[in-house]
């Protein structure tokens, strides 16, 4: 019934189960985004190392250039990371700002 319900929602152990449901949630996509990053770097080079130069001019072109654009960007963020973190190390901080 309703008055059950909201005994169960308004419980303090309710809002620590949900907050660690939440948390769990969004390491595991974080984890899983990871995981797809890799299997896309791993897959693009595997398909340009199979083609060769064909792989840039072959049937699906498009989507193949498309691929190495977001993998490309996807490097690209890795090294800005790395290139942050190593001046925020020298200097004290790192502040975009």
């Amino acid at each position: 019934t309703r008055s059950r319900m909201y005994a169960f929602v308004e419980h303090p152990l309710f809002g620590y189960f949900a907050g660690t449901a939440v948390c769990l949630n969004a390491l595991l996509i974080g984890v899983q985004t990871q995981v797809a990053s890799m299997d896309v770097k791993a897959e693009l080079l595997s398909r340009i190392v199979a083609y060769g130069r064909e792989f840039f001019t072959m049937s699906g072109r498009v989507w193949n250039c498309f691929d190495c654009i977001l993998v490309g960007l996807q490097i690209l963020e890795k090294i800005f990371e790395l290139i942050a973190s190593d001046a925020g190390n020298a200097s004290g901080g790192f502040s975009a700002m």
